[in-house]
Order: structure tokens, then C-alpha cells, then sequence
């Protein structure tokens, strides 16, 4: 009897398969990084002639959200923003791709990690940052986002780019101790499409309140989101955040703003005052620019001894030793099989309906997780005349599958109707009484469209919700569950 050889689940060092060595292009796939709201993001070697190769990111569009032309065009919206950014605090992207329906972009490989995961490290050992270098993060934050915001066109037109999404996760700080920003996914820039009246997108436990409300937002959005997160990395808790994003964006709204200094007496009074200024909801009183709170965060470091990148670095390196070895032996040994000649993977082009191929070598799972609400979204709230009502739930838009099936709904009750008034037209029509027709029509678990907001409606991204009735007297939104599926008698 012949033997079948099950295909190996773990790599030499045990780390986890995931996949199979794959090309996009001439980047050659070598490990899984992590998975976002869209992408899935993976270290990539790009080859180049004469044996000269170079580490890259792929960010690789799902292929759910490729057939999708909402979640390409916003795919695409990012490669043209992130390729026009060339800055020391910023990810550099290189290029956009497509290889076989799969849509990709190629992005500057740099060691280290995000600011979350510094943060949650610190923090499961019954640790805060010291002040100094939170502030450091900072500022080099506040430097890449002037940047962006500053950006002119090739005619010299501004481009108003915005971020909209600045949080300790799309904050990356290599083992060098550089702080870059990653991520423009959801940033607006004059001209591209605007979002729909209402919407806003971004994690909500970091948004200004100007984007919550849909109103048009600036560059000092940018500068709340860098206030909270400065404010997190000095207390070491969550500023906003709460059980559900219905409870975080009310604390948003509504919640008085606590002083840094008055959670942990030991926040240097300069770095509470500048908070102070950062997270004003009134834009007036806010710093009028990430360069204006950039300039007080270095006249701070100055006056406290300043800090050198190198103590940024150590801090990080020091805390994730043991993950830069991993990746750091990973990344040596596709290396070397690369210098041996091993490259007789097949290209994405030569299997058909599949974007990813099996091959010689294999593509290691060095991800994490996600991190608890690391990915933006877009919200579906109600606002009331004093700000948003407290809530249960945000409540996400439908999906497509769910419109699909609330379109499918329609048509068989309107069918059914037809039925109905078919059959009472025989019964009056025809001199013998004819039998009671009787229809019973199956509905699917799809909800009903709720009635429309008093006020203000956006849309979602997410499905884990539908939309619920809402209170005109206090715009509170409710969490309806899908009914069980049941028939019903049309007679």
C-alpha cells in the first residue's frame, strides 16, 4: 500500500508554515509580518541583477477586498499618497503592483516594531516609558506628519494630505531607535474621492473629534491623535478607550480630558502643558500645526538634557532581544538558499486562480497578532444636538453579502404580494369560490434597513453589528440581533 507524506506544519527552528514561497513580480515572499483591516503584510527579498538583492515589505491586498472595487480604489489611493513621501520619519514605499489579479505594494524593510508593542511590553512588565524618550517618539512623529502635510504637488499645489489614522501601531520604531510612520492607507489628500457626509474612518479610540462629527478635517487632527498617544506612553493607560467603540467614541465627544499630570504625578509639568494644548476639542485652542507641537516637544528636551537615538534604539532592542535574533536567523537562512541558486519557485503567473504557489522553500509565520483594535475602520453613529449619546454599540454598515440577501428579501416579499393579489383576483373573478392560496415565503436572516438617523449616519467597514433603530429623543443606538430566519403566510 502506497504512503502519503503529510506536508510539514513547522520550519526547521519550529516556527509555523503558513504558506508556500511565492513570487510577486521579482519580490520573492520569505515570511509573514502580520495581517491588517485589508492586507496581509509579508518580508519579501526583491532580487536584482548580478546577485544584488534587497529586504522589502509586501503589503498584499486580500483577495476578498481585490474583488472589491471600493477597497481597491482605496488600495490604490494609498500606493499614490506613500509614493509621493520621502522623509527620515516616514515608510518609504517603492512601488505598486498587480501580478494575476493580485494587488500589491512594496515598501522599506526596517527592523523594529511598532510603538503598541513597545508600550504593551512595558506595560505587562509594570513599566512606563521614561519621559524623555516618549517625548523623542514624538516629536519625530510630529516631524513625518508636517511633512505629509506640508507636501505640494509637482505644480506646487498643496496637497492637504491628512493621516487620520496616527496610533501607537502605525508608529514604528526600528531597533536604530528612528521613529518612522507607516500606514496612509485611509489619508486624505485634495482631490481624491471624498468620503460620504458623515463617515468617518480610523481607529476611534484615536480620532479628533472634528472627524468623528464627518466635518472636514486638517492637519490638527493629526495633532489630537499624537496628543492621545503621547498621553498613553507617559500614564501608561488608555486615554479614550473603552469596552466598545460606541463607549470609546462617547468618551471622545463627552468625557472631560484628564491631565497627564494628574494620573501620574511624576509627567514632567512641561509635557503636561503641551498635552494640554494638543488635546483641546477646540480647534482654535489647539497647537495649529504638528510642526508648532514638534518645536515645544524640542525646547522641552533640550531644557530636560536631551535624548539620542541610540537610547531609543536600546530600549527596543533590549525589550524584543529575542524576537530581532528570530528574524534576524530567518532571514539568513532564505538568504543563503538564495546565494546557493535555489530559486525555482513558480511565479504567480503560472498557476491559474491562485495568487500564491507552492515552491521549494517555504514562508514563515514571524506575525504576532493584531493588536485589540489595531485595525481602522468606518463607524456608523448618531450624534444629537450635545454630542453623541451613550450607546451599546457602534453600528457598522451591511455587508455586501448582507445587502445581497436584505435585495433577496425584497424581491420574494414583493413576489409574494404578487401572488397574493393574483390569487384574490381569481377568487372574485371566477363564479365557483375557489380554495384560500396560501404562500409562505422564507426569509432570510438578513435585517431590515433601520429608519433613517436623525441626524448624522456613516458607514462600516466591519460586520459584526447591523443597524438598529435609533431614539429620536436621544439619538441612542441600540444593538439589534438577527431573527432567527422563519416563513411567512401571505394569504
Amino acid at each position: 500500500m502506497p504512503t502519503t507524506q503529510s506536508t510539514p506544519t513547522e520550519d526547521a527552528t519550529g516556527r509555523p508554515i503558513t504558506e508556500r514561497c511565492v513570487r510577486l513580480g521579482k519580490y520573492r515572499i520569505m515570511a509573514k509580518l502580520g495581517t491588517g483591516g485589508m492586507a496581509d503584510v509579508f518580508l519579501a527579498v526583491a532580487e536584482g541583477a548580478m546577485n544584488v538583492n534587497r529586504l522589502v515589505v509586501v503589503k498584499r491586498l486580500r483577495d476578498e477586498q481585490a474583488s472589491d472595487a471600493g477597497a481597491r480604489e482605496m488600495f490604490l489611493n494609498e500606493a499614490r499618497l506613500a509614493a509621493r513621501l520621502n522623509h527620515a520619519n516616514v515608510i518609504q514605499t517603492f512601488e505598486a503592483g498587480s501580478e494575476a489579479g493580485s494587488w500589491f505594494l512594496a515598501m522599506e524593510y526596517v527592523e523594529g516594531q511598532p510603538f503598541s508593542r513597545v508600550l504593551t511590553k512595558l506595560r505587562a512588565d509594570g513599566k512606563r516609558i521614561e519621559a524623555r524618550l516618549a517625548a523623542r517618539i514624538a516629536a519625530d512623529t510630529l516631524a513625518g506628519l508636517h511633512y505629509a502635510h506640508e507636501l505640494a504637488d509637482f505644480d506646487g499645489t498643496p496637497l492637504g494630505i491628512v493621516h487620520r489614522d496616527v496610533s501607537p501601531q502605525n508608529i514604528m520604531i526600528t531597533y536604530a531607535g528612528v521613529t518612522k510612520i507607516v500606514d496612509f492607507g485611509i489619508a486624505k489628500a485634495v482631490g481624491t474621492q471624498q468620503t460620504a457626509h458623515g463617515v468617518f474612518k480610523g481607529k476611534v479610540a484615536y480620532m479628533a473629534p472634528e472627524q468623528v462629527v464627518g466635518e472636514s478635517v486638517d492637519g490638527r487632527a493629526d495633532v489630537f491623535a499624537a496628543g492621545i498617544v503621547l498621553w498613553e506612553a507617559l500614564t501608561g493607560r488608555h486615554l479614550m478607550a473603552a469596552e466598545t467603540p460606541a463607549k470609546t467614541l462617547y468618551n471622545l465627544m463627552n468625557k472631560p480630558i484628564p491631565r497627564a499630570a494628574e494620573v501620574q504625578p511624576d509627567v514632567p509639568a512641561g509635557l503636561d502643558e503641551i498635552l494640554v494644548k494638543a488635546l483641546e476639542r477646540d480647534l482654535d485652542q489647539r497647537w495649529a500645526s504638528a510642526d508648532a507641537m514638534r518645536d515645544a516637544l524640542e525646547h522641552w528636551l533640550t531644557s530636560a538634557g536631551g535624548v539620542r537615538t541610540e537610547e531609543v534604539g536600546k530600549l527596543v532592542s533590549t525589550l524584543f532581544e529575542d524576537r530581532k535574533r528570530t528574524v534576524q536567523q530567518q532571514v539568513k537562512t532564505h538568504l543563503a538558499a538564495l546565494s546557493l541558486g535555489r530559486t525555482s519557485e513558480p511565479s504567480v503567473h503560472e498557476r491559474s486562480g491562485a495568487h500564491l504557489r507552492a515552491g521549494a522553500e517555504t514562508i514563515i509565520d514571524l506575525s504576532e497578532g493584531a493588536t485589540p483594535g489595531s485595525q481602522a475602520s468606518m463607524y456608523r453613529v448618531v450624534t444629537t444636538g450635545g454630542g453623541i449619546a451613550p450607546a451599546t454599540a457602534v453600528v457598522p454598515a451591511p455587508s455586501k453579502a448582507r445587502r445581497v440577501a436584505l435585495v433577496t428579501w425584497i424581491s420574494v416579499s414583493a413576489l409574494a404580494l404578487l401572488v397574493n393579489a393574483a390569487a384574490l383576483w381569481r377568487s372574485r373573478s371566477s363564479p365557483e369560490p375557489a380554495p384560500e392560496a396560501k404562500v409562505f415565503v422564507s426569509t432570510t436572516s438578513a435585517a431590515q434597513p433601520a429608519p433613517p438617523a436623525p441626524t448624522l449616519t456613516t458607514e462600516a467597514t466591519t460586520t459584526a453589528t447591523t443597524a438598529a433603530p435609533t431614539s429620536p429623543a436621544t439619538g441612542l443606538v441600540r444593538a439589534a440581533a438577527d431573527g432567527p430566519s422563519r416563513p411567512t403566510p401571505v394569504r
